[in-house]
């Protein structure tokens, strides 16, 4: 799990829906939403929303959220982002061929991710 200085609360997150200052992007998987800091506040702060029409169980709404947040702190252990704040919006279900093997799933968030942490 991230640490609490590395979570968007739900105040900042709502924040996300209403702003002009918000990039959109969108991968296969994950629409991505970045807001650039209006000051120097240090480290970047993620948001991770699986919806319930998604997975309905919670149990695998935890099971994808603890996985991409695995994928994303080792991202961030080789570059520092600074001054962005993002929230991750699962878009789609993962295929169950890539959930089964381990090494594909992280590959496969690894190359959605780059894109926009790089």
């Amino acid at each position: 799990m991230f640490k609490k200085s590395q979570r968007l609360n739900s105040a900042q997150v709502k924040g996300f829906f209403g702003s002009s200052k918000t990039k959109n992007f969108k991968t296969e998987s994950f629409l991505i939403k970045e807001k650039a800091k209006e000051k120097n506040e240090g480290l970047s702060k993620f948001a991770i929303l699986i919806p319930k029409k998604i997975y309905k169980s919670s149990v695998a709404r935890h099971f994808f959220k603890r996985k991409i947040i695995l994928v994303i702190e080792e991202i961030l252990n080789h570059k520092n982002i600074k001054n962005k704040d993002f929230v991750l919006i699962l878009s789609r279900p993962f295929p169950k061929e890539i959930i089964r093997n381990k090494k594909l799933f992280n590959i496969k968030l690894k190359k959605e991710f780059a894109n926009f942490l790089i």
